[in-house]
């Protein structure tokens, strides 16, 4: 069976991605209405349509796609909007599913990819250390976060493990799209939402499992960050002055 993914959303299109072919499914990728013009037509036997595409609408596009014979398709909203959801059923699709992932959800599949077995002080440690990243006042983070946007700190390139499906250029099963979050990694989330940091991190920034008893002293190797505490598996680093020259 193949079905089409158009969604715009990186982190939503590949969990859906990676769900589908773990069950066995052929995907065709798409994260604009020019992009699934492109690469879509009427031989796929679903449609995953993102009702707000940045470059039309995905009522339409369905209604485009449509031209040659009726594809069954489901509607993804990040609305409650009723007027969306009738308008999409009246022209045929079969279902509507609205959008998951949350900045809660985000952080919660997040803290169980990289300290789940690490004990709720494990991970509320990595909620911190993100949480600090998104609200440094200066340096690298500070001008990633462009004023407190948690999703692009989750998904700097070349930062955390567990936002990245390949490393090395193989395969890496132990990401967030994997995760499948309870209870406790949800309250951590919204407990690092509201605000709260865990005491033992303090202003830490960093986070590194050395795989061995002793921490190095600086980390990382431009000397921003100096060494902290060990929580677990994971050393801690603060900022040293260098930092707020990244």
């Amino acid at each position: 069976m193949r079905i089409g993914i158009i969604e715009d959303d990186n982190l939503l299109r590949k969990a859906l991605d990676t769900s589908l072919k773990n069950q066995g499914y052929t995907t065709i990728l798409a994260g604009s209405r020019k992009e699934a013009i492109k690469n879509i037509d009427s031989s796929v036997d679903l449609l995953i349509v993102d009702i707000g595409l940045p470059d039309g609408d995905g009522i339409n596009l369905y209604q485009e796609l449509q031209k040659n014979g009726r594809i069954p398709a489901i509607f993804l909203t990040a609305k409650d909007d009723e007027d969306d959801i009738v308008k999409g059923l009246e022209l045929g699709a079969d279902d509507y599913i609205t959008k998951p992932f949350s900045t809660r959800e985000l952080i919660a599949r997040m803290i169980q990819c990289e300290a789940g077995g690490e004990g709720d002080n494990g991970m509320k440690a990595v909620a911190s250390v993100i949480m600090n990243r998104v609200n440094v006042p200066n340096g690298e983070y500070a001008r990633i976060s462009q004023g407190g946007n948690i999703r692009n700190i989750l998904f700097q390139q070349g930062q955390f493990d567990c936002a990245r499906e390949t490393i090395n250029q193989a395969y890496n099963s132990q990401n967030i799209y994997n995760m499948n979050p309870t209870y406790i990694h949800y309250q951590i989330a919204d407990w690092a939402l509201s605000g709260n940091r865990l005491n033992e991190i303090g202003e830490c920034l960093w986070y590194l499992n050395p795989f061995r008893p002793s921490c190095v002293s600086t980390f990382p190797s431009n000397g921003s960050g100096t060494f902290h505490t060990r929580l677990g598996k994971h050393c801690f680093y603060r900022p040293t002055s260098k930092y707020a020259q990244t």
